[in-house]
């Protein structure tokens, strides 16, 4: 397989990514919309109810070891190398270690449901009875993700995520309109379970007939479970898990030292901005997922010239949107809090500016943690990871205690450690394993993420204080599409030639290859 074939097009890659971003849109305008009618319906008491039992058993995923983002990277290198059986293997594998998973987590689900009120006594007695029901339909609903993810990540090597995309958005419409149907019903909680159950059922039936029409040598049967496959797969699994595990803890961590330092209010002004973060996160992080399946293809059959032009090309386009997405933030985000809120919150300003700048540095990785996995490295991203993580808490902590910077010194330490180890350490590991002098790296990249930056925030700097002040939504809509408007047109030439982006434009409408 020749290295155009590996890596996406230009076409491929701009269609992936916008199907990303709309399902993701989707997903943001349900739950906008979708929640409030939940909470009215149901109640707030009942509604905090109802999302316990879903933070419990969401919390159970991590039950699968890493095995569903292992499965993703040993399908595209089989992709990669032509190997069915390799790829019959992996598939029929994870498939039952996943399965076999999902029956112990039913069990443990109903368990939890049997001593739900033991362990939270204020809960509403009116729910005794129904709540171990709920429970163990809520781990169903789980378990049918599970086997489910395994043929997505096929779809997804495939690079049809439009296909991929396409299912999520009409399971979600499924679920959201059963949801409102099952409410208005008088329905309550098992109304809601069975219209996610539902929806998950629809898109695992989806994603099979789906899956094997685009590759028809993909096989299932007991002669391709293999042992030696697991052994592989789990390896890899659990050092993307201890990562996830890692990674995760890092913000969790930081309201943790809030809560214990400063107190409940100065957790809520931080959740605040940090819901703010993470969608963005969200946004720019299906840049990468949109690369993934290059990179695994790449890096499995040794083809460095493709992860440095992956590489490269990701780190240009994530931060050229990421300068637009966290600029915006660090300018716009105490307005737009403000009237969100309908209160001015007087820390949100700053605190936006410094976690934006975290953000920011962070984009500098580029695809590091891929890039790392797929090349056999997976200790190094575990390392990295934790000493990412120990040194954010470290400095978040001494921040708060010995200097006494209070909720800024939380965000301080996020922005410093993000600096150091997301914005010089993870690139300078992942650019020196595939040929990329890093020092290059630094100077290209960063002299331009600094230039953007600074006119960024000129631009929308200037726009707010002295064009549009956003004091309604109308006036903060009008200032920002303003700012944007400026930015679309001077900022992307520090990443692009005019020649470049155009052939990316022309790119878009032509067919993928």
């Amino acid at each position: 397989m020749t290295r155009n074939m590996l890596i996406a097009s230009r076409g491929t890659f701009a269609k992936n990514l916008l199907s990303n971003w709309a399902s993701l849109l989707c997903d943001v305008a349900v739950a906008f919309f979708l929640t409030p009618f939940i909470v009215q319906t149901l109640g707030l008491a009942l509604y905090g109810v109802w999302s316990l039992m879903n933070s419990l058993v969401g919390t159970m995923g991590i039950a699968d070891f890493g095995i569903r983002g292992s499965t993703q990277r040993f399908i595209n290198q089989a992709l990669a190398r032509r190997d069915q059986q390799e790829l019959n293997e992996v598939v029929n594998t994870s498939t039952s270690f996943l399965v076999l998973v999902s029956v112990l987590l039913l069990v443990i689900a109903w368990i939890l449901g049997l001593f739900f009120f033991d362990l939270f006594p204020r809960s509403p007695q009116e729910l005794n009875g129904i709540i171990p029901v709920v429970l163990l339909l809520l781990s169903l609903n789980l378990a049918v993700t599970f086997v489910a993810s395994v043929y997505t990540n096929v779809i997804m090597a495939l690079e049809r995520f439009e296909i991929v995309n396409g299912i999520r958005i009409s399971s979600l419409a499924i679920r959201a309109g059963g949801v409102i149907w099952a409410l208005d019903a008088g329905h309550g909680f098992l109304g809601l379970v069975a219209a996610s159950l539902a929806a998950s059922i629809y898109s695992l039936i989806t994603t099979l007939v789906v899956a094997f029409h685009l590759h028809p040598p993909l096989r299932l049967g007991r002669r391709y479970l293999s042992y030696r496959r697991f052994s592989t797969i789990w390896r890899y699994g659990i050092a993307v898990f201890m990562v996830r595990a890692a990674e995760s803890s890092i913000f969790q961590a930081d309201q943790i030292i809030i809560m214990i330092f400063l107190g409940p209010r100065e957790v809520g002004i931080y959740s605040i901005v940090l819901m703010l973060i993470q969608y963005l996160r969200q946004l720019l992080h299906q840049i990468t997922v949109s690369w993934i399946p290059s990179v695994m293809k790449a890096a499995g059959v040794g083809d460095l010239e493709g992860l440095r032009t992956v590489f490269l090309s990701h780190a240009r386009l994530a931060l050229l949107l990421g300068t637009l997405c966290y600029g915006g933030l660090a300018v716009y985000g105490d307005a737009f809090i403000t009237l969100w809120m309908d209160s001015h919150l007087p820390e949100t300003a700053l605190l936006a500016a410094l976690l934006a700048g975290a953000e920011l540095f962070g984009l500098m990785a580029s695809t590091s943690r891929p890039t790392l996995f797929g090349l056999e490295k997976a200790r190094t991203n575990v390392t990295f990871t934790f000493s990412y993580a120990a040194l954010n808490i470290l400095l978040s902590i001494s921040l708060v205690v010995v200097l006494d910077l209070g909720l800024f010194g939380v965000a301080l330490g996020t922005l410093l450690s993000s600096a150091v180890m997301r914005g010089l350490v993870h690139p300078f590991l992942a650019a020196r394993a595939i040929g990329i002098e890093p020092v290059h790296y630094y100077l290209s990249m960063g002299g331009r993420l600094i230039a953007a930056t600074l006119l960024t925030g000129f631009l929308f700097t200037w726009v707010r204080d002295r064009l549009l002040t956003p004091m309604e939504w109308s006036d903060l809509s009008a200032s920002v599409a303003l700012a944007v408007g400026l930015f679309v047109a001077t900022v992307p030439v520090i990443f692009y030639t005019p020649g470049e982006m155009l052939a990316a434009f022309r790119s878009i409408w032509r067919r993928p290859t």
